[in-house]
């Protein structure tokens, strides 16, 4: 009897060290494994898996989690890819945006096949399972690819950064602009927390302005350079709080202008509310000839030039407190101002390698800028005013005409100097694509303006 309870201790001693040194296994196993390999996981989840087998272990995702292609392409729809930013990286961003501890991811995607539609922002939540949730999908919320002039594509940036998602947009060509909105997630929805707008004329370093707005507060600072170009602090001040903007509503027609309520005017031209509703750009040229004349002397092709950019300069700010009492007019006015640089960008490039340079067209497209900027002026303030009698059918037919013949014969245009002949090859390419964008704008729109915009911009000084 003795000798069996001895032989029964032995045994129970030795299946309670077998049990132990299960336990001890997992221990050792992190002893011996790369720093780099540990799952940084709280201790209490730490405990919870050495007791499960390694099979039924689920991982929670982390913040840091990395976002797979499959995972984003469920939330894409078909016809869309995702944007590229200005730094050539994708528009995908991740951080904890409600503040739930996973990661959630926020994304720009455009049409693939038509760079002139606006883009979307898909923001997505993350879920325990590793998957994501839309959260919104605000649709064409974002100035289109070529809605950013001379510059290009104007999507510059999107970042997560103090809790908000920030979006950058930057563009122009004389006249520059950019845009910066912030939105957060806060009472179950997306809302537009913040905007920062500015312009900026590379013909004058002491003309840029910003405005920057605190929407959930009111609060605000206006910024104004100096004589040597630096934006120097101008006005700081307390705005009225508005309703905010929710993001599923927020989109380039209800964009703020790039300037204040209180846009800096240059007061030493006439720019005033009188001659703005001169008709007549004969008129208008004659006005600011004698102005300027009575200080200066107009002598060299530069002074003129000088001229038209003052007289672009005045109607362009005229077309932005438009905007801002009409945002409809927004979208629109963008993509006309985006498409025109283009086109003149384009010709200022056919005209020199059909010509073999000259430096009168270079004259020429600088005072194109200002032309344009007097007829789109014109063109957004008959559309609000609605003024039917000013429809010119027979102008606008007229002028399809014409512009189709100058589309077709861009195919036969050679270069004086062969080694332009590149530089034609895309320039005319791209004036075509934006000849017919811009047809398309005014189909339904067949003002007096918008026949004078596509004459000015269809014609040319030399012979194909």
């Amino acid at each position: 009897m003795k000798k069996l309870a001895a032989l029964l201790i032995i045994i129970s001693l030795v299946i309670a060290g077998c049990q132990e040194a299960k336990t001890i296994l997992p221990t050792e196993m992190v002893k011996n494994t790369p720093l780099e390999s540990i799952n940084p996981t709280p201790s209490a989840e730490v405990k919870a898996e050495t007791t499960i087998a390694p099979t039924a272990v689920k991982e929670t995702p982390k913040a840091t989690q990395a976002v797979t292609v499959d995972v984003v392409s469920t939330l894409i729809p078909k016809g869309r890819v995702i944007s590229n930013l200005a730094s050539g990286k994708d528009a995908l961003i991740k951080g904890d945006m409600n503040k739930d501890g996973i990661s959630d991811i926020a994304l720009i995607v455009e049409d693939n096949a038509d760079a002139s539609k606006e883009r979307d922002l898909v923001i997505a939540f993350g879920t325990t399972e590793g998957s994501y949730v839309q959260s919104i999908y605000a649709k064409e919320a974002i100035m289109c690819v070529d809605c950013g002039g001379v510059f290009g594509d104007p999507l510059d940036n999107l970042t997560f950064s103090n809790g908000s998602v920030l979006l950058s947009l930057y563009g122009g060509s004389t006249d520059r602009w950019y845009y910066k909105y912030r939105f957060q997630y806060r009472d179950n929805d997306w809302y537009l927390i913040g905007e920062t707008s500015g312009q900026s004329r590379t013909t004058d370093l002491t003309s840029a302005i910003e405005l920057d707005v605190n929407l959930l507060t009111g609060d605000f600072i206006e910024k104004q350079s100096n004589k040597k170009g630096v934006l120097i602090e101008s006005k700081r001040g307390k705005k009225e709080k508005q309703q905010l903007t929710k993001l599923a509503d927020f989109n380039n027609s209800s964009d703020s202008a790039p300037s204040s309520d209180e846009i800096v005017e240059d007061a030493s031209y006439p720019c005033t509310d009188e001659l703005l509703y001169i008709y007549d750009l004969d008129e208008v040229v004659a006005s600011f000839t004698e102005f300027t004349e009575r200080t200066t002397k107009l002598i060299s092709e530069h002074d003129y030039d000088q001229l038209y950019s003052d007289i672009g300069n005045c109607f362009n700010t005229a077309t932005d407190k438009m905007i801002l009492e009409y945002p409809q007019l927004k979208s629109k006015i963008t993509k006309i101002r985006s498409i025109a640089e283009k086109i003149i960008s384009d010709k200022w490039v056919i005209e020199d390698a059909i010509s073999g340079g000259g430096t009168m067209w270079m004259h020429n497209a600088s005072r194109s800028y200002g032309v344009i900027k007097f007829y789109i002026f014109h063109y957004g303030w008959l559309s609000m005013s609605d003024q039917s009698e000013d429809i010119d059918a027979n102008g606008y037919e007229t002028q399809l005409a014409k512009l189709k013949q100058n589309i077709e014969s861009a195919a036969e245009w050679k270069a004086f100097e062969p080694e332009k002949a590149a530089d034609l090859e895309k320039a005319a390419q791209g004036y075509v694509f934006s000849m017919k964008e811009l047809q398309q704008i005014f189909d339904k729109s067949q003002t007096m303006p918008s026949v004078y915009i596509l004459e000015h911009l269809s014609g040319y000084s030399v012979e194909s």
